[in-house]
């Protein structure tokens, strides 16, 4: 994932919903909480009941990704962050699907998403 994705994805949104008690995204949040534009929210993974909106993104421990992925799939616009502390390791997962027919469309999405 590019530098660009990922500042596509945080500094692009309005509301963060961070579901975590760790301390290194405590750190995190507060990091975030000093850009501007930016509301820093903190929730349970298991209350988040209402859909994230379009201006959203979940953050969570990368131990809890499957289950934020479960919750998050039915909504069509949500973006979920999953930080890795222990290796340092960011992954960015968005509810964007692609109906494709045929190999050259896969490859064809993957060089325009480089």
């Amino acid at each position: 994932m590019t530098f660009v994705a990922v500042y596509a994805i945080i500094f692009l949104v309005k509301h963060i919903l961070l579901c975590s008690n760790s301390i290194p995204l405590a750190g995190l949040a507060a990091s975030l909480c000093r850009q501007p534009g930016l509301e820093v929210l903190h929730a349970d993974l298991a209350d988040l009941r209402a859909p994230p909106g379009p201006d959203d993104v979940v953050i969570v421990d990368a131990a809890r990704t499957a289950e934020a992925l479960a919750l998050l799939r039915p909504h069509p616009a949500w973006r979920l962050l999953s930080v890795d502390a222990a290796t340092g390791t960011l992954t960015a997962y968005a509810a964007q699907s692609h109906l494709v027919h045929e190999v050259q469309e896969i490859v064809r999405y993957l060089k325009d998403t480089q």
